[in-house]
């Protein structure tokens, strides 16, 4: 194992700082990256539009498992220019997030784009990349195919959760795409009624507010 002996900055793993990488490759007209494996496999046009609506493409959309660990369909979203994030639970309220986005041109030390700092401390082992805190927690990254593929978790995620996760993870196949994407919108424009709020209490604000409601 190599280990950079970098102490990095401590950050909140639910906003890693995957940010200004450059994209790598190009694409083809499927959404899928130009040269991939998955770029052969026929790709439907409303799978397209769904991940085009989440403003990411089909390419970039990555499912993964680890045991115990469910995804959470309300986490699922884009990430920076054109990346893909999700989060997987399990019973405990452990969160394990996934991310997707283009890799760094320079991928011979990944240590400053995956943490950026001081307080953790980063090895790579095989391809694979390590990141802990103790206060934090860890996260576990590889580059595929131009992408940056990243699983985190706080404390409270073990890292053999984390280890299969990342071995797991892998660009998500047609069935996948339709059980991961949300809804795109309708054609009128009208967003898909969310199914994640609650119909009473702390819901979304009626608006316009109704005046014989309304408080002074």
């Amino acid at each position: 194992m190599r280990r950079t002996g970098r102490r990095i900055a401590v950050i909140p793993l639910l906003a890693l700082p995957l940010l200004g990488l450059a994209a790598c490759g190009e694409e083809d007209g499927t959404g899928r990256s130009a040269g991939t494996g998955a770029a052969d496999e026929p790709v439907d046009e409303a799978l397209v539009a769904r991940a085009a609506a989440l403003d990411t493409t089909v390419d970039m959309v990555y499912v993964t498992e680890a045991p115990g660990f469910t995804l959470a369909v309300q986490s699922v979203g884009p990430l920076n220019a054109s990346g893909f994030q999700s989060s997987y639970t399990d019973a405990s309220g452990a969160v394990l997030h996934l991310t997707v986005d283009h890799a760094p041109r320079d991928t011979e030390d990944l240590c400053p784009v995956l943490t950026g700092g001081e307080g953790w401390f980063c090895a790579t082992d095989g391809g694979v990349w390590t990141a802990s805190s103790d206060a934090s927690g860890e996260l576990r990254a590889r580059v595929e195919d131009g992408r940056l593929i990243t699983v985190a978790g706080d404390t409270s995620v073990p890292a053999e959760a984390l280890d299969a996760a990342l071995e797991a993870a892998h660009q998500a196949d047609a069935e996948e795409l339709a059980a991961t994407l949300p809804d795109a919108p309708d054609d009128d424009g009208t967003p898909v009624e969310r199914g994640d709020l609650p119909a009473n209490g702390d819901g979304a604000p009626v608006d316009p507010v109704d005046p014989e409601n309304a408080s002074g």
